[in-house]
Formats: structure tokens, sequence, C-alpha cells
């Protein structure tokens, strides 16, 4: 007996890390939203990850909003557009929407102005892609375009600070990532 107790852990000892190399696939969106945009599938995933992961779940919340600083997950995409058309209907404008956390009040005009569309975890993810493919251009490097979408416009030291932040943020779970998926 004592000995099956003993094979039995040696075997998953040496199986674990066996298992652990196992790579999947990146959800194929991801790929596909980064592909038309230019951005690596990866980095794509990395952000979304950093802007909407929700604790127990393994990908990123299609249905996350932050407004005034606080996180909100949502069962459903009819519960985040409720909250955050009540909150429009407020006067307020400023909270960011969805997988990619886009910000409205800035960048309203990447889903047409329409708030529906805004929650749609796939427009979310196409504007977000393109977003961060255009700020590829405009800054030549990943990290820039990275901190950029993060911050906006690095006008300030706390800006450049929490870029910073961001980016050590992403590239933690690029590397978790690319371990992670094939």
């Amino acid at each position: 007996m004592k000995y099956l107790i003993s094979l039995f852990y040696l075997t998953t000892l040496f199986a674990a890390p066996v298992a652990a190399q196992i790579k999947q696939p990146l959800p194929a969106a991801y790929s596909k939203f980064a592909v038309n945009s230019g951005v690596p599938p990866h980095l794509l995933y990395a952000v979304a990850a950093t802007e909407s992961s929700r604790a127990g779940y393994a990908h990123p919340w299609p249905w996350t909003a932050n407004i005034a600083g606080k996180a909100y997950y949502f069962n459903s995409r009819p519960e985040l557009y409720k909250k955050l058309y009540r909150y429009l209907k407020s006067g307020k404008n400023n909270f960011d929407v969805g997988l990619m956390q886009i910000n409205w009040r800035f960048n309203s005009a990447l889903f047409a102005k329409n708030l529906w569309r805004a929650t749609d975890p796939y427009h979310n993810l196409a504007a977000g892609a393109g977003h961060l493919g255009h700020l590829y251009k405009k800054h030549g490097n990943w990290k820039a375009a990275v901190a950029y979408y993060h911050v906006g416009h690095q006008a300030t030291t706390k800006q450049t600070t929490r870029a910073k932040r961001y980016q050590s943020r992403v590239w933690t779970h690029l590397m978790r990532i690319s371990r992670r998926f094939s």
C-alpha cells in the first residue's frame, strides 16, 4: 500500500508540469480583431485581462464598467446597459465600458455614440483593438500604445506614473497569457 501511495505522488509530481505545458488556443474573437487591427493577439488579450478581469472567472469579463474609479461587474449585457444608461441620463458621461474598458466620454464615437453597441462584447473588443492599433501607428511602439490606451495624453507626472504601472500590469498578464495560450 505504501508503495502505491508513493507511486501516486511520484506520478502526479511528474505529470503536473506536463499538463501545465499544454496550451489552449487564444479565444477566437481576440485573434480575429487583433489581426484586423494589426495588434498582436496576445497583447490585445492582455489589455482586456488588465481592464476587465473578474475574480473567479478565467477570462476578461464582458459586462464590466468603471464609474468614478469603481469597478462594477454585471451578470448580463442588459444589466450593464441599464446602469450606464441611467448614469448618462443623470448628465454624467465619464465611465469605461466593456471588455476593453473604452472611455465613453472621449471615445463614444468608436461606437457611433450608441451605448447598446458599446456593451456588445464583440463591438467593444473591435473598438479596443482598433484604438490600440491606432495608438501604435501614432507612437511607434507597443509600450507607448498601451500607456496611451490607459491614460490618454500623458501630460502630467501623475499620468506618466499611472501609465508605467499600467504597462507593468499588462506585461505581467502578457507573460502569463503567453504561457497559457498558443
